[in-house]
Parts: structure tokens; sequence; C-alpha cells
């Protein structure tokens, strides 16, 4: 089977630290890049090669010359005008009159060319594409595949890459930086204002607890009201507890299922009890609250919220401006950046969803329509007044939930299990390991793979867990 290798691209991102030769020819460990893949295609017995070559071809041509040196047979195809990528493809298609493999001349790999030509045939597929993950997903070439690894979109790295209509990885990685910058920025103003009013915290953390199981004449009207509005804004507070988040948890990369639950059960310890907690003592300590009877008439009066009597972000920006002058733009500026990352996360579990239900294939129509629908919401919502909004938002989150609930009891037997097989491993000085076959349970099959991925040390074992 012949190799075509592309040689001819001028590896500008490279430029600065190695103008004067290809980009192919920089030497790893004093070995040219594209000498090890010669030295591994000879190996698996892949020995007729073609190089297409342009920028500084010549440099390539003097080193490898016809491959004697290294038992292969090497010919050459110079392209004079860069005719793009695989663009010399059109010009030697008279020889290449049978299935043919096509590298890049800039990759270190250690790939089984042999079992990925087995599965090309075994398929009957036009093109078999070998793809693996990276950490730059802007400035680089994407493959978007479904389930059945059948590629769907091809994205060159000039091509713009729209969030909403990305992938997982895509939304994990902008996630993964913006999350925990505006999180730890938004606790770090909340310790501060804490630390500012260090001794009014027990006197306001009374009157929590003397309004809520002590109530006067002032609270005792507003005690049903304030139970059902905390129930409801504390259900927002994390999705953990609704089994919403299991869609976004799902895709974590982690050698147990039980590490990621267990790591979801700690962030509803950093959602409700810490920021939603600190954030009401906040308002309390510097007297930015309101309150009101089931009816909505003002019991209560904050100096500080005159005209101001929706609750919410207004009070929270409110409550920080006493302390912070730049306080209501801080929360405005967090809120932008939480409410963007909500969105992404949702628009992934209901790609997650429309996964589920067309199981095969999500048609093209169906994944078009779910983007524009979501993003009309989003317009949407945005118009409606917020009261309207919220409620809206209640009673979905509301039978969201309740639905789940019974989705979450019928899991427990599961869960028990799998959180006893990572303790008896962890006990035992090892980085547990998920072995679905230990289970027998039915679609595990990808755990299958992960399995045997960290067996043999493709994946990196977590040094937390590691045997000291």
């Amino acid at each position: 089977m012949k190799t075509v290798i592309m040689a001819g691209g001028k590896g500008t991102r490279i430029q600065s630290i190695a103008s004067d030769i290809p980009k192919p020819m920089i030497p790893i460990d004093g070995v040219p890049v594209l000498e090890r893949e010669l030295c591994s295609l000879k190996e698996q017995g892949f020995t007729d090669i073609i190089i297409t070559v342009s920028y500084l071809g010549d440099v390539i041509k003097n080193y490898f010359g016809n491959g004697d040196k290294w038992g292969v047979n090497i010919e050459y195809y110079t392209e004079e005008t860069p005719l793009g990528n695989a663009g010399a493809l059109f010009k030697l298609r008279d020889r290449l009159t049978d299935d043919f493999l096509l590298l890049n001349a800039d990759a270190i790999f250690d790939v089984d060319f042999n079992r990925m030509v087995s599965f090309h045939k075994e398929k009957n597929a036009l093109v078999t594409l070998f793809t693996h993950p990276n950490s730059h997903p802007y400035d680089s070439g994407l493959i978007i595949a479904d389930q059945n690894l059948a590629v769907q979109a091809w994205l060159t790295k000039e091509d713009k890459r729209y969030l909403a209509f990305g992938g997982s990885k895509r939304i994990g990685r902008f996630a993964e930086v913006v999350v925990p910058i505006m999180a730890a920025a938004y606790i770090i103003v909340a310790l501060i204002i804490l630390f500012m009013n260090l001794a009014q915290i027990p006197a306001a953390f009374g009157l929590v607890f003397k309004s809520a199981f002590v109530p006067g004449s002032v609270f005792g009207g507003a005690l049903g009201s304030a139970v059902i509005w905390g129930t409801k804004r504390a259900v927002y507070s994390s999705e953990t507890g609704m089994s919403t988040a299991t869609p976004s948890a799902g895709s974590a990369e982690v050698s147990h299922p039980a590490k990621q639950g267990l790591i979801q059960s700690f962030s509803v310890y950093i959602d409700t009890l810490f920021v939603c907690t600190a954030t009401g003592i906040i308002m309390i300590l510097t007297n930015t609250f309101n309150c009101v009877d089931a009816d909505g008439n003002l019991l209560i009066e904050s100096a500080n919220l005159v005209g101001n009597t929706s609750p919410g972000a207004p009070w929270v920006q409110t409550a920080i401006g006493t302390v912070f002058s730049w306080g209501p733009h801080f929360v405005s500026i967090a809120l932008v950046f939480f409410a963007f990352t909500t969105c992404m996360n949702q628009m992934y579990n209901c790609e997650s969803t429309l996964t589920y239900f067309f199981k095969e294939s999500v048609p093209k129509w169906a994944s078009v329509a779910l983007h524009v629908l979501f993003l009309a919401f989003v317009v949407i919502a945005g118009l409606l007044d917020s009261t309207t909004a919220w409620n809206f938002g209640d009673v979905g989150i509301g039978l969201i939930t309740w639905g789940n609930m019974i989705f979450l009891l019928t899991c427990l037997p599961i869960a028990k299990k799998l959180l006893e097989d990572f303790e008896e491993q962890k006990k035992a000085g090892k980085d547990p390991i998920f072995d679905p076959d230990k289970f027998g349970w039915k679609g595990t099959e990808t755990w299958r793979e992960i399995r045997d991925r960290y067996v043999k040390g493709e994946l990196p074992a977590d040094p937390n867990f590691l045997q000291k």
C-alpha cells in the first residue's frame, strides 16, 4: 500500500524558533520528525512512499534522497504553488489507483497502521480518519463525529468556532477557565466582607435561626413565603441534587465514576452551603433585605432598598456596593459569565438528550432545530420581566426535579456498589479503576475501553491515589 506524506506546509506557528528548516525536519532528541515517521512506517511494512513538498522542499529531498538508507522507496511531488491541505492528491490521482495512507509530515505517533487498514476494510469505508484530542482546538483542525464515529463535519483551523454550535470539549475548555476565575473572585470578595464584619456574624446567624424557629409578630406572617422562596432558590443553587448535572458530569475523564460522583457531591457544599449562605449573611450584615408577607405586602423595608422591591441580583449588588463602590459592576460581570456558562452547560445537556433519543445518529434537522430553539428561548427570556422569567423557571425546574427524584432513587443500589468498589480499591492503596466486567451491567462498553487504557498506561494515573 502506498503512503503519501504531506510535507509542503510553511509551519507558520513554529517559524519564530526554526525559520531555516521545514517543520517536518525539526529534530526531536536529535532525529527529525519526518525521519521518525519513515522508520515507523518501515517497521510496519509500508515502504512505498510519496512525499509532497513545497516550502524549503530541497532540504527534505537532500536529506532523504530516494530512501534507500531507511529501507523505503521515496518519490517526490513538488508544489510550485501551494495547493492547500492535501491539494496535491488531485495531481497524484494517476499514481493512487488503490487505497493509500495519507499522513502529515509533522506528527510524532505510535500508531498500528495495519490495524487501522483492517478496520477500514472491515467497515467498507470510503475514508477512515485517525484522530486524537488536543489542547488547542481553537487554532487546529477539528473533526465533528457522532456516537458511531461517522464524520459529521470537518473544520479547518481557519474556520470560525461557535461555542453554542461546538462540541463538549470546547465548552469544557471555556468553562474550566472562566468559571473557576469568577467563582474564586466572588468567594474572595465575600470573605473580605465577612472578615470586615466578623464580630456581627454570630448575630446575623442568630437572626436567621430566630426568624425561622421563633417567629415573632413581624416575621410570623412571612415564614411560609420565606420557606417556599428559600426552597425554590436553593434548588437552583446546585444541579447535583436535581440530577440535571448528569450529562456534563458523565463527560468527565476519570478512571472511576465514583470520583466524579464525589466531586459533584462536594459542589453542593460550595454552591449551597458556602456561596449562598455567605451571600445571605452579607445582605443581613449590610442591612440590605426587605421582608414581605404571603400577599407581597412590605413588613420591613431596608433603607438601602427603598424603591427596589425585586429580590435577587439587585439586592446582592446593593449589599456589596455598600462596602465596595465597584460592587454592583463586579456582580453584573460575574452574573454575565455565570449565566453564559450555564447556558452552554444546558445546551450540552440538551444535545446529550437528543443523542439518547435518536440512538444511532442525530439527524441534522433535529440538531439545527434544537440550537435555534435554544437560542430563541434565551432571547425571549431576556425580554420577559424577571418575575415572569422566574415563574417559568420554577415550573420547569419543578417538573425536572420530581421526575429525576424517581430516577435517583432507582439508581441508589448502583451508586452504593460503585462507592463500595471505589473505597475498597482506595483502601488497598490503588488508584481506583472501574472494571465493568466485575458487575456485568449493560451499557458499560465505554468504561471497558477506559479500563484497558488505564491498565496499559495510556492514560495517566492520579497521583493522589497512588500507593505511598
